[in-house]
């Protein structure tokens, strides 16, 4: 049975980012990352295996199970961000952790929990909260800056050195 497994790091800058797994044990590992350095800009979707073959750093992951299906969504939504990739937007709330989220969702992994009618960033804990425990979840939803203009939401957090 194929899985998904999401991964975080919460040393130094916090990153989410997930593996995939087929049905004959082959993973591979993406995560969102700005293109260049900095709070927005052109976005990309980059291997988590660095050049010297090692896996980008973590602390925690949850494994999930999914279907055949699930799993050809979630790959077939990652090629598509990879030949098309999304815009990197820190204060808009476009990045790694809520690429993680929304990639599970658009794949029924998950459910979708971001949209205008939620209260974001206690949805973003809890989600944090029930893979991880209560720490992690703080920690992620620590990173949530909520600033009324109009009915935007700003996401103010860190910036990937990569």
């Amino acid at each position: 049975m194929p899985k998904v497994t999401i991964y975080s790091d919460i040393d130094g800058f916090p990153h989410s980012f997930l593996g995939t797994t087929d049905n004959d044990g082959n993973t591979i590992y993406r995560g969102f990352y700005p293109e260049k350095t900095g709070l927005a800009g052109k976005g990309q979707i980059k291997n988590e295996i660095n050049k010297d073959g090692k896996l980008h750093e973590f602390q925690y992951s949850k494994d999930i199970e999914i279907t055949d299906e699930q799993y050809a969504k979630l790959v077939d939504r990652i090629e598509a961000d990879k030949l098309n990739p999304p815009f990197y937007d820190l204060p808009a709330g476009s990045q790694c952790s809520v690429w993680v989220a929304d990639v599970l969702a658009d794949a029924g992994v998950i459910d979708n929990f971001i949209n205008a009618d939620v209260n974001l960033k206690e949805k973003y804990v809890n989600f944090y909260s029930n893979l991880f425990g209560d720490k992690i979840g703080k920690t992620f939803g620590g990173l949530w800056v909520l600033t009324l203009d109009g009915n935007k939401r700003y996401f103010i957090t860190h910036t990937h050195k990569h």
